[in-house]
């Protein structure tokens, strides 16, 4: 009898400990971070590695999850119905507490046609558009990280390297979400003495590639937005980054500066880039406050980061007889930007 009523009292113990396990699962806070491009994409895996440091150091009980749009894969109307599609219903099943919205398009496609109401506390990540264009404001807690272009930046750079001149600027990028909100942020930017003239957003390669042999030839410094997404011959068959980067660097006449890392890590000579890997750091470390805090405070402002990359690809600088000075070499090895 006493063994009997041993075995059942572990057997309890062990029921109960399982039982309490499954109640701290459910019911811790839950994150849900909605990303718009693929897990390995070079933005993606920053993002990520700056919220992976922030919850490492955390004790807070909490649960994060990670669904990710794939947009960067196709670009067919198909494909964007079943990634929106997607992503709510990963919203629904997972009931999050506070959702991380990256990037302007899942903020525009998914978080802010969501119900505004009942949707989860949101925070937006990295988005171009001013919040106010996806409705968002502090009464339905939204806060966030708008992205920076850093034209200041890029500005002290290109004068260190032509100093004196009135630089003309051309811009190049995708038409597409992205691009176009990239665009929208450069025409609101003050560029001081310089001229902001020729600009092409690009739907296929051909249009890329004749906009930057014509109208972006009589500019000094070309601006290179996003590069992928491009169609190629085929409608829905799209050009790898690489090939795009390559191509321009090999036969632009002006100098090109990308706005994104990847430009130089496709075989660019130059990027100044918002630091992606501090934007994830920032808004896991909001969403753990305001999680302490309780959902029902207001959230931390949003922010407005002043910080950048530098991207360097020597050999790339060196073919247009280009020495950057030795601190703008500096800050890209620090980042691991510095390339040979």
């Amino acid at each position: 009898m006493k063994k009997l009523m041993s075995q059942f009292l572990v057997a309890l113990v062990i029921i109960s400990f399982f039982v309490w396990i499954f109640i701290f699962s459910t019911t811790k806070p839950r994150i849900l971070v909605l990303q718009s491009v693929s897990q390995q994409t070079d933005w993606a895996v920053r993002i990520d590695k700056g919220m992976q440091e922030v919850l490492r150091d955390n004790r807070l009980p909490v649960t994060v999850l990670f669904h990710y749009m794939n947009l960067d894969d196709q670009g067919t109307e198909t494909h964007v119905r079943t990634a929106i599609a997607s992503a709510k219903r990963a919203i629904e099943k997972e009931k999050p507490d506070i959702l991380i919205s990256v990037d302007d398009e899942s903020n525009r496609l998914v978080t802010s046609q969501l119900n505004a109401a009942t949707r989860p506390a949101t925070i937006y990540l990295a988005i171009l558009e001013p919040p106010e264009n996806y409705g968002y404001t502090e009464k339905i807690r939204v806060t966030g990280i708008e992205e920076n272009i850093p034209h200041q930046a890029i500005i002290d750079l290109v004068e260190d390297l032509k100093p004196g001149m009135s630089l003309r600027i051309a811009v190049v990028g995708v038409d597409d979400i992205t691009g176009r909100a990239e665009l929208n942020r450069i025409n609101l930017t003050d560029w001081g003495k310089h001229t902001l003239g020729s600009v092409k957003l690009a739907k296929t390669f051909e249009q890329w590639r004749s906009f930057v042999q014509t109208q972006a030839s009589s500019a000094d410094l070309l601006l290179v937005l996003s590069a992928d997404m491009l169609e190629g011959s085929e409608p829905g068959v799209f050009i790898p980054e690489k090939e795009v980067v390559e191509w321009t660097e090999a036969n632009a006449k002006p100098l090109p500066v990308g706005i994104r890392e990847t430009y130089v890590k496709y075989g660019g000579g130059l990027a100044v880039s918002a630091p992606p890997y501090v934007y994830g750091k920032l808004a896991m470390q909001m969403a753990l406050n305001w999680l302490d805090k309780g959902l029902d405070s207001l959230p931390s402002p949003l922010i407005r980061l002043p910080y950048f990359n530098v991207s360097i690809r020597l050999a790339a600088l060196n073919k247009r007889s280009i020495d950057p000075p030795q601190t703008y070499q500096e800050l890209a090895r620090a980042t691991g930007g510095l390339l040979p």
